[in-house]
């Protein structure tokens, strides 16, 4: 039963071996480099020349070489792990930047007054839209909220980081948004083209206008 289990705990006895090895190396590579590389006069004046003579300067030299290789072999793992994470958070930005260029009007208009004032509510439940930014990660709300009021919703931060980063993303829709907001107002005010305070449709026309300029503030 004994053997069993010590045939068990190797492969980890030998990864505990291969760690520490690799800890080690880095402290092995310059005193065994200067027994192997420096000059016979430095190694005579460092009482050392005896050591790189004998057997035991083969094994120093051994050690050298595979503590510097452990090391450089150390180097590139770390090297191309820092890489691999620097390559897989431009591809999640790419892949995210490309998800944002194809957002519909809604969508840009709710991502737009987050960005805005940092947070806004929404129906987390009967919008499409919100429920569609939540699942791209564009996105969250908080626990604070009510279904009749709606919820508090704020950007992820990859969102936030992707707006500041691209400021004119809005430049085209807020300029189309005002154009069209605009043009509503004008219809309005060239739909009844006598004043009337007392008329009901004017006063109903009037309050609809500032409502829209209201909106249009929103935008400036």
């Amino acid at each position: 039963m004994s053997d069993i289990t010590k045939v068990k705990d190797l492969p980890v006895t030998v990864t505990t071996a291969i760690e520490a090895l690799r800890k080690f190396a880095k402290y092995l590579v310059i005193p065994t480099g200067v027994t192997t590389f420096f000059s016979d006069e430095w190694l005579q004046h460092m009482r050392l020349l005896s050591i790189k003579n004998s057997s035991v300067g083969t094994w120093v030299s051994i050690i050298f070489w595979v503590s510097i290789s452990i090391v450089i072999i150390d180097w590139l793992h770390i090297g191309s792990g820092k890489l691999m994470a620097i390559y897989n958070k431009w591809k999640v930005r790419k892949k995210f930047a490309e998800n944002m260029d194809t957002l519909t009007d809604t969508e840009k208009d709710i991502v737009y007054k987050i960005f805005r004032n940092d947070t806004y509510n929404f129906d987390a439940v009967g919008s499409a839209a919100v429920k569609k930014l939540q699942n791209q990660g564009v996105i969250f709300h908080s626990d604070l909220g009510s279904l009749h009021a709606g919820f508090s919703f704020a950007l992820q931060p990859i969102a936030r980081d992707f707006l500041i980063k691209n400021q004119d993303y809005f430049d085209e829709y807020i300029e189309e948004r005002k154009q069209h907001i605009k043009s509503k107002i004008d219809e309005l005010e060239k739909s009844i083209p006598i004043r009337d305070e007392f008329n009901n449709n004017y006063q109903s026309v009037q309050l609809k206008t500032q409502d829209l300029q209201n909106i249009l503030k929103q935008y400036e």
